[in-house]
């Protein structure tokens, strides 16, 4: 091929582009559109990646470094994460391993470089008045002013607070409904500060929190920021540890040594095969979703140019001149296409950026552009613009020139050839996709999913014409529409694979969203429903003597006081009672501990520990009684409670079956455990156990068998024989006594709101009872009110999936306008042949309305398909893997996003032929025969 002709090529190619104009930029929207997400996906994703660096660089703000002092025994750190540190020895974590008393500022000088000036940080929590009731605050201690803290907080409004004053963060600001200048209440601290700031921590937007400074509460000290002439290096750190000092270095974090943890564990958690594969999976996702976008735009668009092409063959040019003209449409358009849409990305990406960082919660680090995904991204979009020209090409110049002229549409049926090669590649592909699942390879997963839809995409031809029989049964309109995409299959069928494309794209990332958020948010231990209100009063007393009359008639009070304010101020239907027990011990200086007993035949030998080889993984793996897992619960009831069978629900959260099980258990004497590997032939054995002075004797000195239940399905912790629920027949057979602990649960008819939580809480301040976490109270009841689950998840993390919903169905429909747009040239001649038999205006809307619902509804149909089975079987290959791991790993659940399959498959169509049937002009064209 000669230089010369190439240019020719070229040249035609952007002449065409030039005088087609409108369907020239439906093809560049065709192409372009994918290219565009990506580059916004990528750029956003640059943006907000945080290396270990930047994040503790983030952390330190203009400081050197950051030190805490709470252990007393040589400690060993991670380099780069200060809350990573720990005794050397582990036999020694114990009490005795940390401070006894706060470090002192002076204490910590005398050990750092000589120089060194440190700025102390402490924390708590305080009430504040609300416009509903009373909340509870973050309190940050610190001189915002000093240098050191510069890039802690970000000053939004007003000024650092001095004296009586007080900076909110937004969050808090907009919840108080307050402003710079405004006044808060804070009834622990006697105070009402004036609000001089409203600030933000750039790493938690969400949070709500308040900055006053140190000297103004008494707040838990948590570190001090330093700065010293020369910084602090490694072999520095590494004295300090010594001392039990863990030190957060702006010289180590530069250069970072290796972390001592890796060397001294296995890291099951981190199953780097497990990441690589799963980012491998979604960028050959990305890559074939691309190509059956593109692929659509050049074969209608050559379709579209026929009697073009039959012009250039009647005056001489060659097929091979012909291939050339088509390919180089497809280098020309998609290189405009893909340098157009990455720079549109990253424009959006960059406006956008600000309102991303909200709904993630965080700032980014600085604007980035993922150059390592967007260079090869730009050369794969102008590949993918030749390769998809490629069967267009030699369509095109094997066409028959008389067909072309006189206008006949040429062969409209599928060859069986394409039918049995798109079914060999489903196959194939479903072969494949078994095996990569099976042996968790990417290679062969994403082998397979591709193998599917490239199946799919040759079968979709004959599925348009069995589809198309229907029309024989339906009125004119559709019937038209039915028809012709029968008949012209070749534009049909590219058009309903991009829709396919952008459907199986947007439903695989939400499945994956969808399953991660579900493997973490897993509940191991059974426990109180998430946002169950739980109150608990203590009655303050020594350990070991009777409590006074007085003491249990103001205990009785409280629980009376505060079930009425829950049924008072919460949507309560219920209120429940567990009474936390205790045993006598043995001596003054002993200690007694009620528990449940392990079994011999179910436990497991692995049980903590976390260092294990491949070996002693594979076994545990294949134990059925090594359960354990990395994830645990935070709402399991810790301690020893005595329940009644209507409790057991509100305690437990057991539903169904399960829960008629546990409640005949209490009635007939028995004990809940959280394990039911403790569970033996429907019985548990329960025990007091003297323990002494230094913790590790352990002397049986009761012991029972009862009914048993077991909560969970895996243990979550080592200290799981400790909580049980007890019968009161259980406990009075152990020698149990109530310790003076109630907690009250509350059976909720609905989710309580924020308001109503506050004006609770309110009620028990205004009652007299405080809260024991604040160190206030009176001398003989105190009460501590929460609400299962803490603090709910931001509404922008909660919601991702509808937003997803929504911009999925945004894509498709905009891969269903341009594909039927572009197909539309194809019904002309149909238009033509209506108008002259007197068809009515409205039949060309009700057409075109028909056109966009087949094509939408049957790629929406094989988009789900492809969408859906490609999410499970890169999730099973991803749960084989993580099944090998000890303790175990949340596996994945297959569960389906219906509101995502719901807005494609019915939202998706209806917008479609709505738009198309009102956006379409009504006037029938009419035109005469050529050729």
């Amino acid at each position: 091929m000669s230089l010369s002709s190439l240019r020719l090529a070229l040249r035609l190619a952007r002449r065409d582009a030039q005088r087609t104009k409108g369907r020239s930029a439906l093809v560049l929207a065709l192409l372009g559109l994918p290219v565009l997400t990506v580059g916004f996906g990528a750029a956003v994703i640059d943006s907000l990646q945080s290396s270990d660096t930047e994040t503790a660089e983030r952390i330190l703000g203009s400081a050197d470094a950051i030190v805490q002092w709470d252990y007393r025994v040589p400690i060993i750190q991670d380099p780069l994460n200060i809350e990573w540190s720990q005794p050397v020895d582990d036999a020694a974590v114990s009490e005795d391993a940390y401070r006894a008393e706060t470090a002192t500022t002076a204490e910590l000088t005398a050990v750092l470089p000589e120089g060194a000036r440190l700025v102390e940080v402490t924390s708590g929590r305080t009430t504040v008045t609300t416009p509903d009731g009373i909340d509870r605050l973050r309190l940050d201690g610190v001189v915002m002013s000093d240098p050191a803290m510069t890039g802690r907080y970000s000053v939004l409004d007003g000024d650092v607070p001095t004296g009586n004053e007080i900076a909110l963060s937004v969050a808090a600001a907009e919840f108080l409904e307050v402003e710079v200048g405004d006044t808060l209440e804070l009834p622990d601290l006697g105070r009402e500060p004036v609000v001089a700031a409203i600030v933000e921590e750039p790493g938690d937007l969400h949070a709500e929190f308040a900055v006053v400074p140190p000297d103004t509460f008494e707040g838990e000290h948590v570190a001090w920021y330093v700065d010293t002439p020369e910084g602090i290096g490694w072999d520095r750190v590494r004295e300090l540890n010594g001392l039990g000092v863990s030190v957060l270095s702006a010289q180590v974090v530069a250069d970072p040594p290796p972390s001592p943890f890796t060397q001294r564990y296995g890291t099951p958690d981190a199953l780097p095969a497990e990441e690589l594969m799963l980012v491998t999976f979604a960028v050959g996702m990305v890559v074939l979703e691309i190509v059956l976008l593109a692929g659509p735009a050049f074969a209608i668009g050559a379709k579209r140019r026929t009697r073009e092409f039959a012009l250039l063959s009647a005056n001489g040019a060659t097929p091979a001149q012909i291939r050339r003209v088509v390919l180089a449409g497809g280098v020309v358009m998609g290189g405009v296409a893909t340098f157009a849409g990455i720079a549109l990305g990253v424009a959006a990406a960059r406006l956008s950026l600000p309102i991303v960082e909200q709904l993630v919660g965080r700032r980014s680090t600085g604007f980035g552009v993922f150059p390592e995904l967007i260079l090869p991204l730009a050369a794969v979009g102008v590949v993918t613009g030749l390769l998809a020209a490629v069967v267009p090409a030699f369509t095109t110049a094997r066409q028959d020139v008389v067909a072309a002229f006189s206008g006949r549409r040429g062969a409209t049926r599928s060859r069986r050839r394409w039918l049995l090669l798109g079914l060999l590649l489903v196959a194939a592909g479903l072969a494949a996709g078994v095996a990569g699942t099976l042996a968790a390879q990417s290679a062969l997963l994403l082998g397979g999913v591709a193998f599917l839809e490239l199946g799919l995409v040759l079968c979709t031809p004959a599925l348009v014409g069995l589809i198309s029989r229907l029309g024989r049964f339906l009125p004119v309109s559709p019937r038209i529409a039915l028809r012709d995409a029968g008949r012209n299959r070749a534009s049909a069928a590219p058009a309903i694979s991009a829709v396919m494309a952008v459907v199986a794209m947007g439903l695989a990332a939400t499945m994956f969203y969808v399953g991660d958020r579900a493997r973490y948010a897993a509940d191991d231990g059974g426990g109180p429903p998430p946002g169950t209100p739980l109150v608990t009063v203590y009655r303050i007393g020594e350990l070991g003597v009777p409590p006074t009359e007085e003491a249990v008639a103001a205990t009785d009070r409280a629980i009376e006081d505060v079930t009425g304010f829950m049924t008072g101020h919460l949507p309560v239907t219920a209120v429940h009672q567990a009474h936390g027990l205790e045993c006598q011990a043995a001596g003054a200086d002993a200690m007694c501990v009620p528990a449940a007993v392990q079994p011999a035949e179910t436990a497991c030998p692995f049980d903590g520990r976390y260092d294990l080889d491949e070996t002693e993984q594979a076994e545990a793996a294949g134990n059925p009684h090594c359960t354990s897992r990395q994830e645990t619960s935070g709402n399991t009831m810790y301690g020893s409670y005595r329940i009644s069978p209507e409790a057991v629900a509100a305690f437990t959260g057991l539903t169904g079956d399960a829960l008629a099980e546990a409640q005949r258990v209490i009635r007939e004497g028995g004990a809940i455990v959280q394990d039911p590997d403790l569970v033996v032939d429907g019985t548990v054995t329960l025990e007091v156990r003297d323990v002494g002075p230094d913790g590790t004797d352990h002397e049986v000195r009761e012991s029972v068998t009862v009914p048993g239940f077991g909560l969970s399905e895996g243990k979550t912790d080592t200290h799981r024989t400790e909580h049980v629920l007890f019968s009161d027949a259980a406990a009075a057979a152990l020698g149990l006594r109530d310790r003076g602990e109630t907690t009250l649960a509350g059976t909720l008819e609905r989710t309580t709101t924020r308001a109503e939580e506050n004006r609770f809480d309110q009620a028990i301040a205004a009652a007299g009872y405080t809260d024991w976490m604040n160190g206030t109270g009176d001398d003989l009841v105190q009460v501590y009110p929460e609400f299962v689950g803490g603090d709910d998840e931001p509404v922008s993390v909660a919601t991702l999936p509808l937003l997803v919903a929504i911009v999925t169905g945004i894509l498709a429909l905009a891969a269903t306008a341009v594909a039927t747009a572009l197909a539309a040239a194809e019904s002309r001649r149909d238009l033509t042949t209506l108008a002259a038999i007197g068809a009515s205006p409205a039949t060309r809307r009700k057409l075109s309305l028909f056109q966009a619902g087949v094509i939408s509804m049957i790629g929406v149909t094989l988009g789900v398909v492809a969408g859906v089975g490609a999410s499970i079987a890169a999730m099973a290959a991803l749960n084989t893997r993580y099944a090998l791991a000890y303790p175990l790993v949340n596996l994945y659940p297959m569960d389906i996003p219906w509101l995502n399959v719901a807005v494609a498959m019915v939202a998706v169509p209806v917008v479609a032929m709505v738009g198309a049937g009102l956006l379409t002009r009504s006037r029938l064209p009419s035109e005469r025969r050529t050729g």
